[in-house]
């Protein structure tokens, strides 16, 4: 090494020489501010206003805090070379004077606390903009090369030609492995989505869930079983593997929070701490197996304007997140038009449960230790296809026909389900129905004495939102009553009526 470049190593501080005589070493705050920028310490400030610490290295940036600067600051001084600073005596003999690294770090420990009392000016001379999704691109990032997905297909970027920062964590630990052939994975998806069409739905649905873009789709995915038993689906269909594979496409290792399981049993989705395990990096919040009767229009802020983040003792931070929940029931959803446009559900076949389980299917654990380099390429080849379809596509819903036929018979009780069928003639014409009629004839014949007024109309309220019969409800004393299909005039009257309320 030449003595030229010994200097540059060692431009963070002064000395004070007398005739060959060192008298001190003043290390300069802002040079050792300047040294920590070479290094690729930086203060990264978010867009909420909060600033954090990270450590670029080419286009890659991750978190740091300032106990890590500190210790790399102190082993940047370990690791120097000696410097050797020449001065003739009083005589003209010439004098070596040497700084070693010893010296540094004792001068370095003596006032530690001041000399770092200003890394909040660490801002970079340009704003540090870290590359993200756009409405027509997604990127993903793998072991050996970046690639992004549009409508078209996948397309390969090297790291050194990215056009912004990313981070560390998002990086894959495998590669991608273009290929038509099907992986363990993608047969598994097949089993569960039971056909072609609802095989593109499903992969619409994950494709968007990856998209790390807000502007469109504001919808919940609801992931749940297909069967015809009222309340009794046994789990197992797959839902979990769903979730592992979306945690396994957007996190990094076990330490990443971009996917955030949350355990929907015991969630409180009144508290501002309901998503105390997810942060500034998370992008996709699976609210697994949520408790049965859960109030779906709690989610409604969180799934269009961002979920509120607070970690203990430190101030909320509002982002937009994309929601995921699965469940083994119903949630009730047919009685509004604001919850069926924010939810997206998918009822997964029965072809696994307690009757089989996908290891009965394939030789190996899903994203186990067992899974190769070809099985990793493939999983990511298909989930990319995923992606493609949704950029291509949008969110293809599918009818869920059977989902809320099911929803609306363990809401409103098999009794009034079959029930009310009877009660309606099927023509599309005015019917006024009393209401104290209705609810006592169904209590005589089906013996519900216990059984409010009030509960008997909701679920009158139910079933025409369920199977979208318009209605409205006319006050005619001392008897009122349903009109369904109703005219012009019912309509008015009723809406006179209620604007008298």
């Amino acid at each position: 090494m030449t003595a030229e470049e010994i200097e540059r190593l060692h431009d963070f501080y002064e000395v004070n020489i007398e005739q060959t005589t060192l008298k001190d070493i003043i290390l300069n705050r802002l040079k050792i501010i300047n040294k920590l920028k070479e290094l690729g310490y930086y203060r990264y400030d978010t867009d909420n206003g909060s600033s954090l610490y990270v450590k670029v290295e080419d286009k890659r940036i991750s978190l740091t805090n300032e106990e890590h600067i500190i210790d790399a600051f102190e082993d940047y001084i370990k690791n120097l070379p000696t410097r050797t600073i020449t001065k003739e005596d009083k005589d003209g003999f010439q004098k070596e004077i040497f700084i070693t690294s010893a010296m540094l770090l004792d001068k370095l420990y003596r006032n530690l606390k001041s000399y770092f009392q200003s890394l909040m000016r660490l801002r970079p001379d340009e704003k540090i903009v870290i590359l993200d999704d756009t409405p027509d691109r997604k990127y993903l990032f793998f072991k050996s090369r970046a690639v992004y997905i549009d409508k078209s297909g996948i397309h390969n970027v090297e790291y050194k030609d990215l056009n912004g920062y990313i981070w560390e964590n998002s990086i894959l630990k495998y590669d991608l492995l273009e290929s038509d052939m099907k992986g363990d994975f993608e047969k598994f998806f097949e089993n569960i989505t039971g056909n072609a069409d609802r095989k593109l739905s499903l992969m619409s649905m994950l494709g968007y869930l990856m998209h790390n873009y807000f502007e469109d789709d504001d919808v919940a995915v609801i992931l749940t079983d297909k069967t015809d038993e009222i309340g009794n689906a046994a789990g197992g269909t797959g839902k979990g593997i769903l979730g592992q594979a979306l945690s396994n496409i957007l996190n990094h290792d076990s330490n990443s929070t971009r996917y955030v399981a949350i355990n929907g049993k015991s969630i409180d989705l009144s508290s501002d701490r309901r998503y105390a395990l997810a942060d500034l990096s998370t992008c996709l919040i699976h609210i697994e197996d949520i408790y049965k009767g859960v109030d779906f229009e709690k989610l409604f802020n969180d799934i269009t304007d961002g979920a509120e983040l607070r970690k203990s003792h430190k101030d909320p931070i509002k982002k937009k997140i994309k929601m995921m929940l699965s469940v083994n029931h119903t949630i009730r959803l047919s009685d509004s038009g604001s919850k069926m446009r924010r939810a997206c559900i998918f009822e997964l076949e029965d072809y696994y449960g307690a009757h089989k389980r996908p290891g009965e299917d394939f030789d190996k654990r899903f994203f186990g230790s067992k899974w190769d380099d070809i099985d990793w390429g493939l999983f990511y080849n298909f989930m990319c296809k995923c992606i493609q379809v949704y950029m291509e596509n949008g969110v293809i819903k599918p009818t869920n026909e059977e989902y809320y036929k099911r929803e609306f018979i363990e809401s409103v009780g098999e009794e009034f389900a079959g029930w009310i069928v009877d009660v309606i003639r099927p023509i599309k014409e005015e019917q006024r129905l009393e209401k104290s009629k209705m609810f006592n004839d169904f209590k005589l014949e089906y013996n519900m004495f216990n059984l409010s007024q009030r509960t008997f109309t909701n679920k009158c309220r139910h079933y025409f939102k369920y199977k979208r019969i318009p209605y409205v409800e006319v006050r005619n004393p001392p008897k009122d009553y349903f009109a369904i299909y109703p005219s012009k005039e019912t309509q008015l009257k009723a809406q006179n009526q209620k604007e008298k309320l």
